[in-house]
């Protein structure tokens, strides 16, 4: 699932005065953005592109024409400005947008890119800036959070439920209005080693 958009994580008062006095531009410093837990950048928007400044790094979107997801630049920041086209900045990650890509956040040196068009049947890729390669990628269901910048909390499913009556959380709901489910379970990553932690505790998540 694509991360809100900024205009979703301000106020309609606020949104309204922003567009009478920048009608082209939208600011909001050290907002939420993406995964929970991850970093929060300055943004600065124009059109389909957008400018997400951190301390160490900009990460420039830019919405893909004719089909979904968005490209992906990264460069250093070596400068107190805002905008990704602030200074003459080192590239350290191109990504253009192949199978519905979205950035989801940044964690220190680790860029989030969340992958897919549909509620369910996600995955989560993880490149380290420091190298510029992807150390990791996994699928995923629900919603990801990250603590303390370094664990990542998310369920990863295991496969297709033949039978509403093997889901541990199997509701009456769930029995009624979710044919389609699989079976997850809740696992913990290090972001920093990429070392993934089963916890043995499972649930069925109905998927689209």
């Amino acid at each position: 699932m694509k991360p809100l958009p900024i205009h979703a994580l301000l106020s309609p008062m606020l949104v309204g005065l922003l567009a009478v006095s920048v009608p082209s531009l939208l600011w909001a410093a050290g907002s939420p953005y993406g995964i929970k837990g991850t970093e929060l950048p300055t943004i600065h928007k124009s059109g389909a592109t957008t400018c997400y400044a951190y301390g160490k790094y900009y990460v420039q979107t830019t919405e893909s024409k004719g089909s979904v997801g968005e490209d992906i630049r990264v460069t250093a920041r070596k400068d107190k400005g805002i905008s990704c086209g602030s200074n003459v900045p080192k590239v350290l990650l191109v990504l253009k947008n192949t199978d519905a890509a979205w950035f989801a956040g940044l964690s220190g040196s680790h860029l989030l890119v969340d992958n897919g068009t549909d509620p369910s049947g996600r995955t989560l890729a993880i490149y380290d800036l420091s190298s510029g390669k992807k150390v990791y990628s996994v699928a995923y269901e629900g919603e990801i959070t990250l603590k303390n910048g370094a664990t990542l909390s998310f369920l990863q499913p295991l496969g297709p439920v033949k039978s509403i009556t093997k889901c541990p959380n199997a509701n009456d709901a769930l029995k009624a209005g979710m044919p389609d489910v699989v079976l997850a379970e809740q696992v913990q990553l290090n972001l920093l080693t990429q070392k993934l932690t089963q916890t043995g505790t499972k649930e069925c998540v109905p998927v689209q």
